[in-house]
C-alpha cells in the first residue's frame, strides 16, 4: 500500500464511528417517523439497516476510478446507506414518496426504479 492510499485509508476508518453514528440515526428516523405510517399494511419486510462503505472500495472509488475527486471525502456520496427491504415491488415507489416528502431530512433519488419495468 503506497502512502495516499494509506493516508486516505486512515482518514475514512477515523470517519467511520460518525458514519455509523449518522447511519443508526437515519434507520431509526425511518422506522419510527416514516414506516410507521405503513404499520398497518404489510408493507415493510425488513426495516431500515445501514451499511458503511467497505474500505477497500473507498480507497478504489477515491483513487483508481476515472472521476477526479478533489477531496472524496466530501466528493464521495455514498460512503454510508441504508437498506428497507419491502414485500413487494409496487410499494417501492410509495416509501420512496414518503421518504422524499419527509421535511425533517433533505433526500434525493439516484436511480428510478418502476415495478412496472
Amino acid at each position: 500500500m503506497n502512502k495516499q492510499e494509506e493516508t486516505i485509508l486512515n482518514q475514512f476508518k477515523v470517519l467511520q464511528p460518525n458514519l455509523n453514528a449518522w447511519g443508526s440515526f437515519v434507520d431509526r428516523t425511518l422506522t419510527t417517523e416514516i414506516l410507521s405510517k405503513f404499520s398497518n399494511e404489510n408493507i415493510v419486510k425488513i426495516l431500515p439497516s445501514h451499511r458503511i462503505k467497505d474500505e477497500k472500495s473507498f480507497l478504489f472509488k477515491a483513487l483508481y476510478r476515472k472521476k477526479p475527486y478533489k477531496n472524496p471525502f466530501i466528493d464521495i456520496e455514498d460512503k454510508i446507506g441504508t437498506r428497507i427491504v419491502v414485500l413487494k415491488s409496487v410499494d417501492i415507489e410509495k416509501v420512496a414518496e414518503q421518504i422524499l416528502n419527509y421535511p425533517q431530512m433533505e433526500s434525493q433519488n439516484h436511480k428510478k426504479y418502476s415495478a412496472r419495468n
